[in-house]
């Protein structure tokens, strides 16, 4: 059985490991919900959180807000760009069958 290695100078937290063959595993991508300063340029801002590796899914201009997906390790820097009031990972939501426990 192969067994998987850390990869050198990688922290716990990275999630990055190295394969038998030595090469990356892929980063782990989450989704992120985006939440901006009052009387920023969404579409700006949406630019700019592009170019710094989000892969935008929707903007939402009448509540501030854009979806996307972004390597986990990407967060901080998400939240540093500017026009950016806050970034975290996107809750999920549903609606279970009729007649369930509505708990």
């Amino acid at each position: 059985m192969d067994t998987v290695r850390r990869a050198p100078g990688r922290g716990a937290e990275s999630h990055e490991f190295n394969r038998p063959d030595n090469t990356a595993m892929p980063a782990r991508k989450i989704d992120l919900t985006v939440t901006l300063k009052p009387q920023a340029d969404i579409a700006s801002v949406a630019k700019r959180l592009a170019a710094s590796g989000l892969e935008v899914s929707d903007v939402f201009e009448a509540i501030n807000v854009i979806h996307g997906r972004a390597a986990a390790s990407l967060q901080s820097k998400l939240a540093k760009v500017q026009g950016v009031s806050d970034v975290s990972p996107t809750l999920g939501m549903g609606v279970g069958p009729p007649g369930a426990d509505p708990s």
